[in-house]
C-alpha cells in the first residue's frame, strides 16, 4: 500500500512538472510571437515613416517668402500706410507659422534605427524615437519668428506716434538672414532626398544612407535654430522689459 502511494504521489509530481513546462513553453512561445509581431510592426512603421520623411524632405516648401517677407519689413519707411504695414506683418506671421510646422513635422519624421530607443510621446506630444528628435523639435518651437512679427507688430501699434522702431527693424533683419541661411542648408537636403528618390544605387549597401541622412539633417538643423532662437529671445526680452 505503501508503494502504491509512493507511486501516486510520484505521477502526481510527474504530471504536475509536466503541466508546468507546458505552460512556460505555451507562455515563452506567446512572448515570442508577441516580440516578432512587434518587430514586424516596427519593421514596417519603420518603412513607412522612411518613405514618408525623404517625400516630405524631397518636397519641402522653400522659406524664401518668409525671408522676403521679413526683410520688407526690416525695410518699412512709411510708418503711415498702416494698412499696407500690418498686411505685410499678418502675412510674415502666417508664414512663419507655416514654417515651424514644416521643420517640427520633418523632425518628427526623421526616426533613428538605434539600439534601445523605442517609439514614445516626446515635447508636445509628438511620436519620436530619439532624444536628437525631441531636442531639434524644442529648438523647432523656440525659434518660431512669429513671436518676433507678433511683437513688431504689438510695437507698431502702440507706439505714439505710430512707428515700427529700429530694434524691431534690426530684429526682422536678423531673422531674415539667418533664415535665408537656414533655406540654403533645406535645399541642400532636399537635393539630397531627391537624389535617393530618384537612384536605387543606395539600396542593399551595409551603411545606412537614410539614417545617415536624417542624423545629418538633425545636426544642421541645429545651429541654425539657435541663432533664430536667438533673435527671439534677444528682440523679446527687450520687448518684455520696454
Amino acid at each position: 500500500m505503501g508503494s502504491t502511494k509512493t507511486r501516486a504521489i510520484h505521477y502526481g509530481w510527474l504530471t504536475l512538472s509536466i503541466v508546468l513546462a507546458c505552460t512556460v513553453f505555451l507562455q515563452f512561445r506567446a512572448l515570442s510571437n508577441q516580440r516578432n509581431e512587434k518587430q514586424e510592426v516596427q519593421a514596417l512603421y519603420e518603412e513607412k515613416t522612411n518613405d514618408y520623411f525623404l517625400d516630405m524632405l524631397a518636397n519641402l516648401n522653400s522659406f524664401q517668402p518668409l525671408v522676403k517677407s521679413l526683410t520688407d519689413i526690416s525695410t518699412i519707411h512709411d510708418m503711415k500706410d498702416r494698412i499696407h504695414n500690418q498686411k505685410i506683418l499678418d502675412l510674415a506671421k502666417e508664414q512663419a507659422s507655416q514654417v515651424t510646422n514644416q521643420l517640427v513635422l520633418l523632425i518628427q519624421a526623421a526616426d533613428l534605427k538605434e539600439q534601445n530607443q523605442e517609439l514614445r510621446h516626446r515635447v508636445n506630444n509628438l511620436i519620436m524615437t530619439s532624444q536628437q528628435q525631441e531636442d531639434a523639435a524644442i529648438l523647432a518651437f523656440e525659434a518660431d519668428l512669429w513671436r518676433t512679427v507678433y511683437n513688431t507688430s504689438s510695437r507698431y501699434w502702440l507706439s505714439k506716434p505710430q512707428v515700427i522702431d529700429q530694434d524691431s527693424l534690426d530684429a526682422n533683419r536678423d531673422a531674415a538672414i539667418e533664415m535665408a541661411q537656414l533655406d540654403k542648408t533645406m535645399q541642400q537636403f532636399k537635393e539630397r532626398a531627391n537624389e535617393m528618390k530618384k537612384s536605387d544605387r543606395y539600396e542593399g549597401l551595409q551603411l545606412d544612407y537614410m539614417t545617415l541622412l536624417k542624423k545629418d539633417l538633425l545636426k544642421g538643423l541645429i545651429p541654425h535654430l539657435k541663432k533664430l532662437n536667438a533673435v527671439n529671445e534677444s528682440f523679446n526680452n527687450r520687448n518684455s522689459t520696454d
